[in-house]
């Protein structure tokens, strides 16, 4: 641990690592790994169009999720949008303002209007409470972002989206891997996407999945999808080119493999950081809902720069100069977009607002140690009592 000004890289000290610390997950093959799964592909001689990888990878997915059906898709964006598509959603949608931009473009896409609500300060993602409130009148749909591997109340959320007469989409873009109450889908009868982008847990480098036990919906997503891997036609509104590669499922394939593993280094690692970072003043650690068990696939720091003495920005450029990539983990509030703001009209939105400004991921990933992650906690409990 660094104990004065002087020997952080931002006051001229030598920085804490010689090569930057990436921040993602990159769980992927090495050169042996990469050329077994193309070695499958040539013997078949497929590339694309629904090929015997993806129907495996597919296969292998509804299995460990629990669900009767995942439909791949190249990825999470456009799975958001033929999934809205395929609901045929009647009014306009509600997305969460602490969220990553594919909320509103795909919503954008689908020919729909999006609706911005706040979020709740414990979990960060659309409560009960809160999708009670917002469904007002024109709201046909809600898209339910599932946020740094926490899972949501699914049951509480569809009691309130019964009553109310709402469609529901659950999105835990950086969920994959997580559990509530001993299952990956809560409520596998409502359509679930999955992000495989390349800091993923698991990664197909870019791709997704949708995930549900409802037959009809399933097929009319395959029938969007393509008309590669279709099956039995089904009328719909839209077609897409949303096929999955055969490399992409062969990444899949090699990571679904190892999840256990990769599960356990996390873990791992976000024990190292609580270690590290402890009661340090201004940090608190997110802590996900009672009965979940977490991926771990980033640590994630609320930042009180009054009582830490530094602000998160202050945070990510002292990391930068130590050669360690931390992230904000999401971008500005959706509705402070400056190509969103048509749509910014229900008022101020203070939780999410307050979050886009106080939030602080931490690197969890193959590219890190459990020693890596001592100091990097170490280097933030310290930080803002020496450099502030």
């Amino acid at each position: 641990m660094k104990s004065s000004r002087a020997e952080f890289a931002l006051s001229g000290g030598t920085p804490s690592f010689s090569e930057a610390i990436p921040f993602g997950q990159y769980h992927v093959p090495d050169e042996a790994g990469y050329r077994s799964v193309l070695e499958r592909i040539e013997a078949s001689g497929y590339f694309t169009n629904h090929g015997p990888l993806a129907r495996e990878f597919e296969a292998s997915l509804a299995e460990f999720l629990g669900v009767a059906h995942v439909v791949l898709c190249t990825n999470e964006s456009l799975g958001l949008s033929m999934a809205l598509k395929g609901m045929q959603v009647d009014g306009r949608v509600l997305v969460p303002a602490l969220g990553y931009p594919e909320l509103v473009e795909s919503v954008v896409w689908a020919g729909l209007e999006p609706v911005f609500c706040d979020v709740d300060p414990e979990t960060h993602q659309i409560s009960p409470r809160i999708l009670e409130a917002a469904a007002q009148d024109g709201v046909g749909a809600a898209v339910i972002m599932e946020m740094w591997g926490n899972r949501c109340d699914a049951d509480g959320l569809m009691e309130v989206a019964q009553r109310c007469g709402l469609q529901v989409l659950f999105y835990p873009a950086d969920g994959f891997g997580s559990m509530r109450g001993g299952r990956q889908i809560t409520r596998p009868d409502q359509t679930t996407l999955f992000s495989f982008q390349s800091t993923r847990l698991l990664s197909t480098m870019e791709g997704g999945c949708l995930a549900t036990d409802d037959d009809h919906f399933a097929a009319v997503l395959r029938n969007i999808r393509s008309s590669y891997g279709a099956g039995e036609p089904t009328a719909v509104p839209v077609t897409a080119n949303g096929r999955f590669s055969e490399l992409q499922a062969g990444l899949g394939l090699w990571g679904l493999e190892r999840i256990d593993s990769s599960l356990e280094h996390n873990r791992a690692l976000c024990d190292a950081y609580r270690e590290a970072i402890g009661s340090a003043p201004g940090l608190t650690i997110y802590e996900v809902s009672e009965g979940v068990q977490s991926n771990h696939q980033c640590l994630v720091l609320r930042v009180d720069g009054e009582r830490s003495g530094l602000s998160r920005d202050d945070l990510l450029r002292m990391l930068e100069a130590e050669h360690v990539v931390a992230s904000r983990g999401i971008g500005p509030c959706l509705p402070e977009v400056p190509g969103f703001r048509a749509w910014a009209t229900g008022g101020r939105l203070p939780v999410a607002e307050q979050l886009a400004h106080e939030l602080l991921l931490l690197p969890v990933g193959s590219g890190m140690s459990v020693e890596s992650a001592s100091k990097i906690g170490g280097l933030v409990a310290s930080a803002g009592q020496v450099l502030s």
